[in-house]
């Protein structure tokens, strides 16, 4: 992925900087930028509050976070009851994350949008349904049952198959870094 946008970066004619590790783990290596980003990462945080006070340290204005409003598997618990009895949680949840944003002093604002999803998947169909297969922890003989309980949520779309829902809200979490917020109270 980091060679993926390395090569994006240049083709648009930006100079970009990556470190490999986990964060905050390399936030030393980082150096402090106008804006953070964090993208779709933020459900596979075990420890939120050093995570995030660590991208607001480095930015000088702001931190954005982007991510799904439901857990991006919350759509499978269906899915669960049905191969296996089991009930499945629905979240955390945007509201979770924004409550515990809100928790640890930041003055963090969320916007909503309902996307497709993007253009991704396989050419096959019976690739889409492996991975949900794989997902639930099924064998393969259950694949044409599991299409069947997929119903349209198995689609081609644009040309490739996937599983999932038709649409979904993203959520785009934001707030002005804790040092622009200082910086501007002293002026």
């Amino acid at each position: 992925m980091l060679a993926v946008f390395r090569e994006a970066a240049r083709a648009a004619g930006i100079e970009a900087v990556t470190v490999v590790g986990r964060w905050p783990d390399v936030a030393e290596q980082v150096e402090r930028v106008d804006v953070v980003v964090c993208s779709h990462v933020l459900y596979n945080v075990q420890d939120l509050a050093p995570f995030v006070r660590a991208l607001d340290e480095h930015a000088r204005r702001r931190v954005v976070i982007e991510i799904t409003a439901r857990h991006p598997l919350a759509w499978m618990g269906d899915l669960w009851r049905r191969f296996h009895g089991l009930e499945r949680p629905d979240r955390p949840a945007v509201a979770d994350a924004l409550a515990a944003l809100r928790e640890l002093g930041l003055d963090a604002h969320r916007e909503d949008e309902i996307r497709r999803p993007r253009s991704s998947g396989f050419e096959r169909r019976g690739d889409a349904v492996a991975l949900v297969r794989r997902r639930l922890c099924l064998t393969e003989d259950r694949d044409e049952e599991l299409a069947e309980a997929l119903g349209p949520r198995l689609a081609e779309r644009d040309g490739l198959w996937s599983a999932g829902p038709a649409e979904q809200t993203v959520s785009t979490l934001w707030w002005d870094g804790s040092k622009a917020q200082r910086s501007r109270r002293a002026t």
